[in-house]
């Protein structure tokens, strides 16, 4: 047989096996980009809503026999704590300006898994889902965007995913984002100011599984 012969047999034989891995079912996971919004009939109660959007600090902190490097944490650094999960970051008033790290932490070490960089976010949530393995939050490049999003990062293989909430009859000056469970998020959107002040919508979106 010859050498040119061989090649191309090879090659039909990788093409095969390809396809008929696919065929046995062998698929990436679903993407979080495909979920479904659904708009929740009235919004919630304003006081109500922002208590339950907000991070508490209380029972959450950092365990007192963590032995974090030096520098971790300043007077102003933003912390959540899930399992061996931190999450820490710099903030001014309300803001993470610069973003935020998570890193897992063991005996005095952390190992960085994933860092928001490319814009600003707020302190007063929950980043992580109940389970530990994701984390939501809203951000925007900067104060003066007009554009929130949220973003959704599966800390198990460091993959993001940006959503836009869905058209709403308001402007989105603040937008709160949280966890329901682990498969579902909440979000509401928020304007305070013009003839519209107080106006508000919350959807639901089902993350697929």
């Amino acid at each position: 047989m010859r050498r040119t012969d061989r090649h191309w047999m090879a090659l039909a034989l990788a093409l095969f096996l390809a396809v008929g891995l696919c065929a046995c079912g062998v698929s990436q996971p679903p993407s979080i980009a495909g979920g479904t919004w659904t708009r929740l009939e009235e919004p919630p109660d304003q006081d109500q809503m922002w208590d339950s959007y907000t991070y508490s600090v209380s029972g959450r902190g950092v365990p007192e026999d963590w032995n974090l490097p030096e520098g971790t944490i300043g007077p102003f650094t933003r912390t959540e704590i899930c399992g061996d999960w931190i999450l820490y970051g710099d903030y001014h008033d309300m803001v993470l300006l610069d973003g935020f790290t998570v890193s897992r932490y063991t005996d005095g070490t952390l190992h960085p898994v994933y860092t928001f960089d490319e814009g600003m976010t707020v302190t007063w949530q929950r980043f992580f889902s109940p389970d530990g393995t994701k984390l939501v939050f809203p951000w925007k490049t900067d104060l003066g965007s007009p554009q929130w999003r949220i973003r959704v990062v599966d800390l198990s293989t460091g993959g993001e995913t940006d959503l836009d909430i869905p058209e709403w009859e308001g402007e989105t000056e603040v937008l709160l984002v949280k966890w329901q469970d682990d498969t579902t998020l909440q979000a509401t959107a928020c304007q305070f100011t013009s003839s519209a002040a107080g106006r508000m919508a919350s959807w639901t979106y089902a993350v697929p599984r």
